[in-house]
């Protein structure tokens, strides 16, 4: 996500076929997570792509792939979809089901699956480098409507030993780099305090919120979505939280975990 996130989805035309994974609705990090199963179903294939997760003024996709006599994936009826990953389910836990009656599909990867050298992903992997974490440290889950009718993505992202407030942090930068218009301010939402991210394409905003040092972020266009999503949110205290990292200095106080970055 450069073109936003890792985002958190999946390639306009590579994807389109493959009802399985969340569509494209303009929405961001997930775009790449879905992607994996592309990648692994077409594996071997020498394939050069440009996959444009967000609308942008330069070209959207551009993928190719080598002559070859293979079958197609299309043209294989023995070809199995895309297998949904489920590596961190506990943290799957931490999503809704489902959102206004609309139930959600819920996956989750490790940052080794997901992040790549994209300029998102490379932002991110500084981070927790500089935390004294490793790529597989950062879990990532989302939940999203498989058939594409409800404009949503909930995603959430923990790294253990990392507070949430600074986790967030660390996200909301890593878009600014590409976005560094990126708009914040803070919202009360259905009595939760949260971080709202303009972009500034007139599309999908981002929601965060943080809850016992999990970030999560909703991604819709329509604020009435974003509360139904943040209300089926669980209680705090929920499995699937990790401890917070001790003060770094005697008697120094952790940030709440309402507080929000200064509006940009």
């Amino acid at each position: 996500m450069r073109e936003r996130g890792v985002q958190y989805r999946r390639a306009r035309d590579a994807e389109e076929d493959r009802p399985s994974r969340p569509p494209d609705s303009g929405l961001r990090f997930w775009q790449v997570l879905a992607v994996v199963g592309l990648i692994a179903a077409t594996a071997g294939w020498t394939t050069a792509a440009v996959l444009a997760l967000r609308p942008s003024p330069g070209p959207a996709v551009v993928a190719e792939a080598s002559p070859s006599d293979e079958v197609l994936p299309s043209e294989d009826p023995s070809l199995a979809p895309p297998v949904e990953s489920h590596s961190v389910a506990d943290l799957e836990a931490l999503l809704p089901a489902d959102v206004n009656g609309t139930s959600l599909t819920r996956e989750s990867w490790t940052g080794d699956t997901f992040l790549s050298d994209d300029s998102w992903s490379t932002s991110i992997t500084s981070f927790l480098k500089t935390a004294g974490k490793t790529v597989a440290d950062i879990q990532a889950s989302q939940a999203y409507d498989a058939t594409g009718t409800l404009d949503l993505s909930a995603g959430a992202f923990r790294v253990a030993g990392v507070g949430g407030i600074e986790l967030r942090d660390a996200i909301i930068a890593a878009y600014k780099g590409d976005y560094p218009d990126l708009k914040l301010s803070r919202k009360t939402i259905g009595g939760l305090e949260v971080t709202n991210g303009d972009f500034g394409d007139g599309s999908v905003a981002s929601y965060w919120y943080v809850r016992d040092n999990v970030v999560f972020d909703i991604e819709t266009s329509d604020p009435a979505i974003a509360e139904a999503a943040l209300a089926s949110l669980p209680a705090p205290g929920t499995t699937g939280a990790t401890p917070a990292p001790p003060s770094t200095a005697p008697g120094s106080a952790a940030p709440s975990e309402a507080a929000s970055p200064s509006p940009g």
